[in-house]
């Protein structure tokens, strides 16, 4: 017997779906098993996985995160790679900020579209500038890569979300201090680039963004331990 999902928005019930795949993916982008049209739900925002009869919960890394019984998802949530040819890529082991963090509208760590880029630095503020876009397409020049290999951004330490009645990015104070740290497990082999944004530190509209650059470490080790099958069907 397969699981039912309702989906509903604003009170409204808008899908009925039945949980026949051993993945069912939800978000806003059309090629989702569930598509839910709303500026607070990412492109790829969550997914039910059945195993025997229990149905899991992954949130995808989205902007606003996903509440189970109260609860935002944070650690054990799985990176994924741009549809169509979506598989996961890394999952969240670890997560100091956001064990310490309470649940609240503003998330720790988000996705939100791609990164900033020289176009829309010059269409916000009038005048070209050095972006995180720039950064990691230099990082994947550096393997002889270009910006085709480029599978989008995870914002770390940002705490930011997407106002649910606008659409628009809300920032907020990043809760990190120093020696948290957040880790990763690759589930394939990654090229991973890192970028401090060229822009300055984050923070509420109108505030002051300048601030004395902080120090960011990054270590790579070998774990041994396989990763989990992976299959689309």
């Amino acid at each position: 017997m397969s699981a039912r999902v309702v989906v509903s928005l604003e009170g409204n019930i808008i899908a009925e779906v039945q949980l026949t795949k051993p993945v069912t993916v939800v978000g806003r982008h059309p090629a989702c098993d569930i598509v839910i049209d709303a500026p607070h739900v990412s492109a790829r925002h969550m997914l039910f996985r059945v195993v025997d009869r229990t149905v899991y919960v992954e949130d995808l890394a989205s902007t606003n995160g996903t509440i189970v019984n109260g609860e935002r998802i944070g650690k054990w949530t799985r990176l994924w790679s741009n549809p169509p040819s979506s598989r996961p890529l890394a999952t969240c082991i670890a997560d100091t900020a956001g064990e310490r963090a309470p649940t609240g509208p503003l998330a720790n760590h988000i996705c939100h579209s791609d990164c900033c880029s020289g176009a829309f630095w010059l269409a916000v503020s009038g005048e070209p500038r050095r972006s995180c876009y720039d950064n990691i397409c230099d990082g994947l020049g550096m393997l002889g890569l270009d910006e085709r290999a480029f599978q989008g951004n995870v914002n770390l330490f940002m705490s930011a979300a997407i106002d649910q009645a606008s659409g628009d990015l809300v920032e907020g104070h990043s809760r990190a201090v120093r020696g948290d740290q957040i880790a990763f497990f690759a589930e394939v082999p990654l090229h991973v680039a890192l970028s401090t944004c060229p822009a300055g530190a984050g923070g509420p509209p109108g505030e002051d963004r300048r601030e004395r650059p902080r120090a960011v470490a990054v270590e790579v080790a070998a774990t041994d331990v396989a990763p989990r099958p992976w299959s689309s069907a």
